[in-house]
């Protein structure tokens, strides 16, 4: 599916108790921003995802790709930089229109380790991690 090999940016309404994608929240309502990885559940999670970023006002994709040995952490290269991200189970589901996409798939959330350097990122490159969202 198109979205198996992406990481999708969501937010999680109080509201709603669950995820939704940034054009189905409310416009007064305060979310956290997760980022997302599908799994079928019937094989290991992939070993590389693609991460949408934006630099100044050129977006591309970087290669989020699976640690060697370790199964639930993955790193992100930028440069000679390197951001880690701990992979963990969501605990929470979608609750938008788009059932299609998440039918049948386990959520994992992923979870930058080394804020700081992403941080660094914004102010020094203007760079900022975006995921994938379903065109409107």
């Amino acid at each position: 599916m198109k979205y198996d090999n992406k990481v999708l940016f969501l937010g999680y309404s109080s509201i709603e108790g669950g995820l939704l994608f940034p054009n189905e929240i409310n416009r007064n309502e305060y979310c956290t921003s997760v980022f997302i990885i599908l799994n079928d559940g019937k094989k290991p999670i992939t070993n590389r995802y693609d991460f949408l970023v934006c630099e100044k006002e050129e977006t591309y994709y970087l290669d989020l790709n699976k640690n060697e040995g370790e199964s639930m952490l993955f790193s992100l290269n930028i440069e000679n930089y390197q951001v880690d991200f701990e992979v963990i189970k969501s605990r929470y589901s979608y609750l938008g229109e788009i059932q299609e996409i998440f039918r049948g798939k386990i959520l994992y959330q992923i979870i930058p380790i080394q804020t700081d350097i992403l941080e660094m990122l914004v102010h020094k490159k203007d760079l900022f991690l975006v995921g994938d969202t379903p065109e409107e």
